[in-house]
């Protein structure tokens, strides 16, 4: 439940100096985006500000989020950032920070989402489920602090094109466009922030597709469908967990799927399993995950199962998915 008004938040960044922004774990556009506009929103304003995930960003969102401007993980040092004002950015929950939790789930001032499934972990919390995209909340708060250019637009034109899938999902309304349509007037460069998104792709990108199709198995007379992936998969083929992104979309393609799921086994940690959905109309995605502390949209949601193994990790996903499932039929 919020705890602080949208001119609250406003006046938080106009009276604190310092800024550490934190990005969810398996970080996507809306989250990037977001961050790295605010990032930059705040030094306008003359303000002191850090990045920091604890993943590397996708290779799709490089071309306008850079890698340098976050604080590498492994060299993190919180006494560093003692005092700095904590802000979360498209988190639904503590557990979709990822290795940063241990640090931050109860050290973050401010969260700022968008899900409508999630969890108060912040000081202070906003969240509006009426936004397509964190990036639309971001949009009113740049814009309200006056501070708003064309990289920026970029960004969160970025951040909200990605979220919505170009426009084409249906948490894309009449608003979206608005907000779409006055960063582009702002500066963004519309056209080439969807060539990257959705018209380009790196040898990584098609190699983990073709691993994800060989990968791919019918569940539920053809409701469900399901790619799971090890470690050894990954590297037999030379790809890391930035390569999977598009596969949860993949999954929910196929005529006849109502649940498209894509599990992986994390890079680094063999006991982690992410667990990324796709629903059509019909499926909550978002109460899957939150069966497991994650969360998310209705038709796109995550979260993290710990398991021995990638069967384990499985039987505990299927366990949850095959009642809801027989609910519907």
């Amino acid at each position: 439940m919020n705890n602080i008004r949208f001119e609250e938040v406003v006046a938080l960044f106009k009276e604190q100096d310092d800024f550490l922004i934190l990005c969810h774990t398996n970080p996507d556009e809306d989250t990037l985006g977001s961050a790295f506009a605010l990032y930059l929103a705040l030094e306008k304003l003359g303000k002191r500000a850090a990045l920091l995930c604890d993943m590397p960003i996708s290779h799709r969102s490089s071309a306008y989020v850079e890698q340098d401007a976050f604080v590498p993980f492994g060299e993190f040092d919180m006494a560093l950032y003692e005092g700095y004002t904590v802000v979360s950015v498209d988190v639904a929950s503590g557990n979709m920070l990822g290795l940063l939790k241990k640090h931050f789930e109860n050290k973050t001032d401010l969260k700022i989402d968008h899900h409508a499934i999630g969890e108060d972990f912040a000081k202070y919390n906003f969240t509006d489920a009426e936004a397509g995209a964190c990036g639309m909340i971001l949009y009113r708060i740049i814009t309200a602090l006056g501070v708003m250019n064309e990289r920026i637009a970029s960004l969160l034109y970025m951040a909200i094109s990605a979220d919505t899938g170009g426009f084409r999902y249906s948490n894309t309304t009449a608003e979206t466009h608005r907000i779409a349509a006055a960063l582009l007037e702002a500066g963004a460069d519309g056209a080439a922030v969807n060539e990257a998104l959705f018209e380009t792709k790196s040898k990584s990108d098609f190699a983990a597709l073709q691993l994800g199709l060989s990968k791919m198995r019918y569940l539920c007379d053809g409701l469900v469908s399901l790619i799971s992936i090890s470690n050894a998969d990954k590297e037999a083929v030379g790809i890391d967990d930035r390569d999977l992104g598009e596969l949860p979309s993949i999954a929910r393609q196929p005529d006849g799927v109502l649940l498209g799921l894509v599990l992986k086994q994390t890079d680094g940690d063999g006991r982690r399993f992410k667990v990324s959905t796709r629903s059509r109309e019909g499926f909550d995605a978002a109460a899957l995950c939150a069966i497991f502390g994650g969360g998310g949209h209705v038709r796109a949601a995550g979260a993290t199962i710990f398991a021995d193994s990638i069967a384990e990790a499985e039987k505990k996903l299927l366990d949850a998915v095959y009642p809801m499932i027989g609910d519907l039929t």
